[in-house]
């Protein structure tokens, strides 16, 4: 020992700490104030256990290889360490290296290594690691006190250093850099143990103060960004809304007839939610899950990301999943409810199975009417008790029915009709859409792909690439307000009988769905906000809405011209022109066409058999 007193060493680290690193930390100085005699170390007794000693060779001339011992410490690679920097024999194990080579006044070197082993061995086995005299610590006093010492005087030597540690003061707290796997872990661990999830009263904040301060917390001086950004992400676990970023259907693998009344509603659903209420397994769920990926493709578009930002969407099986704050907690509803954490801009869908069949309005359509897809209309009231079971009880009131209604776009799917209603808070008609013998919102040849994805197939559709080109195409003519040049897929619907559903078969729809819901929402100053003017080329544009008798049967002097339009019982319709009405078969003669080709049907059947 040198004429260092301890006692006035110990009293220079009462306020300092030590730190472990992962990585070493190199320094270059000229000699220091003190040297090895300095240290408080005493020889290797011949027996015994040792874990903290150190190796020293006085003496040693030549140039220190820098670099390469720069490179073995980052590497941890330290039987690679050459001559007398390395050991004298392979050490199995992790390890903790201190070096200091400090210059001597005769231009040689002393290499002294500080070894600190993860257990305890005997005398003998550290003795054969060391390349030149061996020493172990005259632990004198509190150990803690004496680790701040012996680093503290390791430092003092000068020269070129390596150091698995670092000293700070004690009111500096550990910089983040400085720190270990270890301690990053322990203390996101206590985080996590600890942590309050939920913020009221500021429960958060008035943690995280403390914490951070208390010295002998694991996250003591901790950055408050960093301690509030894991709390909040603890606190979103249990949120389980998931993200998506895979997804094998597009728009095109939709039911046209699905896919014409969602055009007029696109422009508007960055501010306007849509519901999908009906029975369940006609295909709400994919239909939404469509729309959510083509919106998010259209919008990485308009930014100008694509290929940088993946599509995607998110995906809970409740509201309360998409809140900030964890589900299961107990605090005051405006603060649980308010604190749902929604992108502006961001489209919202929701798919449910709540409504009422019992009062669906009964289906008073003639049979042809629905075999051509002919729309009608539904009172307000009677399409509110349709939806009489969607609404939380205490809650449901005239007011916020209508504001719910004034901000969401609701598709409703029932056994035989789809009803559309674009947001609005008038009390307006609601459009009935028959759905013939089929009812399901994917396009036949989809269904396959839908159903192999929902039992865990991860492979895309071989013609995903194309689906997507197509509706990229879809999409921009709608947001463009471009309506009139819409590419559509054939709805396939059933044509063997009046009765009994059979082969499909292509058929177009004889009303235009789109166009009603573009004039409806035209109507109530919707889709003028969202896209430009539109050049409408149809003569029902602009209409007011009329009475309207449906007749519960088919007559034979009704001409087919008839459907799809509206009867003014208020006064006499215009004759028809001659020329129209040789051109266009009367509704007996439809009806004979149809016979016709279904005994033409069985025959062919009757033949295969």
């Amino acid at each position: 020992m040198g004429n260092v007193c301890m006692d006035d060493v110990k009293e220079a680290v009462k306020h300092i700490l030590v730190y472990p690193t992962d990585m070493h930390s190199f320094h270059e100085a000229p000699a220091g104030p003190l040297a090895f005699v300095d240290m408080p170390t005493i020889p290797f007794p011949e027996t015994g256990m040792v874990k903290c000693f150190m190796d020293v060779n006085y003496n040693i001339s030549g140039e220190v290889p820098i670099t390469h011992i720069k490179e073995c410490l980052q590497s941890k690679a330290y039987d690679e360490l050459s001559g007398l920097f390395g050991f004298k024999k392979k050490i199995n194990g992790p390890i903790k290296l201190d070096m200091a080579i400090p210059p001597m006044e005769n231009g040689n070197h002393t290499i002294i290594k500080l070894i600190h082993l993860h257990q305890l061995v005997k005398v003998a086995t550290a003795r054969e690691f060391c390349q030149g005299e061996s020493f172990m610590f005259d632990w004198k006093g509190e150990v803690r006190v004496m680790k701040k010492c012996i680093h503290f005087l390791f430092e003092k030597l000068g020269g070129f250093q390596c150091r698995h540690h670092v000293i700070r003061a004690a009111e500096e707290g550990k910089p983040e850099v400085d720190r270990s796997q270890e301690e990053w872990d322990f203390g996101f661990d206590f985080i996590e143990e600890k942590g309050p999830r939920d913020n009221m009263k500021n429960r958060q904040l008035r943690w995280i103060t403390t914490e951070t301060a208390r010295k002998d917390s694991p996250i003591y001086h901790w950055p408050a960004v960093l301690v509030e950004k894991s709390l909040r992400n603890l606190s979103q676990d249990g949120v389980l809304s998931q993200i998506h970023t895979e997804w094998p259907l597009t728009l095109y693998d939709l039911d046209a007839r699905i896919l014409k009344a969602l055009a007029p509603l696109f422009p508007t659903l960055q501010e306007k939610a849509l519901g999908l209420h009906g029975h369940p397994g006609a295909g709400k769920t994919p239909v939404a899950r469509s729309v959510a990926m083509a919106m998010s493709r259209y919008h990485i578009r308009r930014v100008g990301k694509t290929g940088e930002v993946e599509p995607s969407f998110r995906q809970a099986s409740e509201f309360d999943f998409f809140r900030g704050q964890s589900g299961n907690i107990e605090s005051m509803s405006k603060e649980r409810w308010g604190a749902a954490k929604w992108v502006r801009g961001q489209p919202r869908l929701y798919c449910v199975n709540d409504f009422e069949p019992e009062t669906e309005p009964a289906n008073d359509l003639p049979i042809l009417a629905q075999r051509e897809g002919v729309v009608s209309y539904v009172s307000h009231k009677k399409f509110l008790d349709m939806l009489d079971k969607a609404w939380y009880e205490k809650e449901k009131t005239s007011a916020n029915i209508l504001a719910v209604l004034k901000r969401t776009h609701i598709l409703l799917n029932t056994k035989n009709f789809l009803y559309v209603r674009p947001a609005s808070e008038k009390e307006t008609p609601v459009l009935r859409m028959p759905f013939g013998d089929k009812s399901d919102m994917l396009h036949i040849d989809s269904r396959l792909v839908y159903d192999y994805h929902r039992k865990g197939g991860t492979d895309m559709p071989k013609d995903f690439k194309h689906k997507v080109e197509w509706e990229t195409s879809w999409v921009d003519k709608v947001m463009a307000g471009d309506f009139d040049n819409l590419p559509y897929r054939a709805t396939i619907i059933s044509k063997r009988s009046l009765v009994e559903p059979s082969r499909p078969s292509k058929r177009e729809s004889a009303t235009d769905i789109q166009q009603i819901l573009r004039n409806t929402m035209s109507n109530s100053s919707i889709l003028d906000c969202h896209v430009g003017a539109h050049s409408d080329s149809h003569d029902a544009a602009g209409s007011a809405l009329k009475k309207v008798k449906i007749e519960p049967g088919v007559f034979k002097s009704l001409s087919s011209a008839a459907f799809g339009s509206t009867i003014d019982i208020d006064s006499s319709p215009e004759k028809p022109k001659h020329a129209a009405v040789s051109a266009s078969p009367s509704l007996t003669q439809r009806l004979e066409q149809e016979i016709e080709y279904f005994l033409e049907e069985e025959e062919d059947s009757k033949a295969e058999a």
